[in-house]
């Protein structure tokens, strides 16, 4: 279990960055002093070049097209919400083949949680 959060979706980059610092380290005796200055210059990007390829793949699992400045308040906004990431994309595949599925299932607080999201987001992107 992860009881502290370390794997979860918000500490990946530092957990990803924390991984490959440990292997640099154990591969370092075995690096050229050129390799070993390379590979330090790649850690100290490592974090800008995560964050926005994260942003970008989340985009594109929101379906969102285009670059818009919103898409930063939304993401970040989601990221804060504790929520199944896998329950959450399921329920987005059902709201949107068919918003009427929701209300039969209106009982059950994690559809109608994720409808309130996906309303959320969708009146952020409208403003």
């Amino acid at each position: 279990s992860d009881d502290e959060g370390r794997y979860s979706i918000g500490a990946q980059a530092n957990v990803g960055l924390f991984n490959l610092q440990k292997l640099l380290e154990a591969l370092k005796p075995l690096l050229t002093s050129d390799q070993l200055s390379q590979s330090q210059q790649i850690l100290r990007e490592y974090p800008q070049i995560y964050h926005q390829r994260f942003h970008e793949l989340f985009k594109a699992k929101l379906g969102f097209l285009g670059n818009e400045e919103k898409d930063s308040y939304v993401i970040a906004f989601l990221l804060k919400v504790n929520i199944s990431w896998i329950v959450f994309f399921s329920n987005c595949t059902i709201i949107n083949s068919c918003e009427k599925v929701i209300w039969p299932f209106s009982g059950h607080g994690v559809i109608c949680d994720n409808f309130f999201i996906l309303f959320f987001i969708k009146k952020v992107r409208n403003q």
